[in-house]
């Protein structure tokens, strides 16, 4: 009131608070409440846990712009005030995937195509009238009919049937010869066939190698599969 004067307004930027959260099944970053200007781009992330998958993030409380909410690391921004996201996970699906039965069929317990991480799903193997279950194949091994597998990711298995009496013994000889007991082309899931080797003059017997081992002679092999016998020789000293 005594003279001229000047008078400065000041303003200052407004600054919100955001909270990331998890829905428990993965984390976040930032982990901590931040403090965000008005309007600026923050980056917010999210890592899932081991079996599951991200999925969306999702606005809880406040005002919040998500730049892409179906992507694990996105930027958001706060224009009218605090505000809480959340980061949504799914827990991941697999396939299992087995053939059609030929000559058997493979029974599923829980019997379906899709699993989530961490399920366990017997498998059986049951061999068609005539046929044997010779294995398993794909990705998984052994030959117990029965099996459990863990689905952590995608699977397909196989199984083997061969039918019974189409098993073959295959014999090598060199220096001596060897006899079978029964002698036949083939044979049946479980047979015992006797194999005698008996040398020829100037040759000793020195072992079985291959479908049968040692230093037995004769020697009983079980055809639990197709096999191949070589006789081993040593000439006389």
């Amino acid at each position: 009131t005594s003279g001229d004067a000047t008078i400065r307004a000041r303003f200052a930027l407004k600054t919100y608070s955001l909270s990331v959260l998890s829905d428990g099944n993965g984390s976040v970053t930032p982990a901590a409440m931040q403090t965000v200007n008005h309007n600026a781009q923050t980056t917010i992330a999210a890592t899932p846990n081991t079996g599951y998958g991200f999925h969306r993030w999702r606005v809880v409380s406040g005002t919040a712009s998500i730049t892409d909410t179906t992507t694990a690391s996105t930027t958001a921004r706060l224009t009218a005030g605090d505000a809480s996201v959340r980061a949504i996970f799914i827990q991941n699906t697999y396939t299992l995937t087995v053939p059609a039965g030929v000559n058997g069929t493979i029974v599923l317990n829980p019997n379906k195509t899709t699993f989530t991480h961490g399920d366990t799903v017997n498998l059986k193997a049951r061999p068609a009238t005539g046929y044997y279950f010779g294995g398993w194949g794909g990705d998984t091994s052994g030959t117990d009919t029965s099996i459990t597998v863990t689905m952590t990711r995608n699977r397909s298995i196989s199984a083997t049937f061969t039918r019974i009496g189409s098993l073959t013994l295959t014999i090598t000889a060199s220096g001596g010869t060897v006899t079978k007991n029964p002698d036949s082309a083939s044979y049946s899931y479980g047979d015992q066939v006797t194999l005698t080797a008996t040398p020829n003059t100037g040759y000793n017997f020195v072992n079985w190698t291959g479908g049968a081992t040692g230093t037995t002679n004769p020697v009983t092999v079980t055809m639990d599969g197709s096999k191949a016998v070589t006789a081993n020789f040593s000439i006389k000293q």
